[in-house]
């Protein structure tokens, strides 16, 4: 396994547990503003990691490594629009928790 996966892998527990803790803390409630603002640092964390991780493993290609971070930004900043736009809805139609 190279450097890279073992790292891209432990983004996604790290990722996975910070979910879980994030919404545990917020007992599941979707809509309250801790919970939202936690799934929204974790989530951008999530891939700006990965695409840090992604132009590491092309550093010797310069085009590429521009084109991965202007990719994972774009990637970053469309996970909190569509994030915005879930939470609204969910908030509109009175949803407190999945639960």
């Amino acid at each position: 396994m190279t450097p890279a996966l073992m790292i891209a892998v432990a983004v996604v527990v790290i990722s996975s547990a910070a979910t879980i803790a994030v919404s545990a803390a917020y007992k599941w409630q979707v809509t309250s503003k801790g919970y939202i603002t936690g799934m929204r640092i974790v989530g951008v964390a999530t891939v700006l990691a990965l695409t840090a991780v992604t132009a590491w493993t092309r550093s010797d290609d310069t085009v590429a490594v521009v084109l991965i971070v202007v990719g994972g930004f774009a990637l970053a900043v469309g996970y909190l629009w569509l994030h915005m736009r879930l939470t609204k809805k969910l908030s509109d139609a009175g949803v407190e928790s999945p639960l």
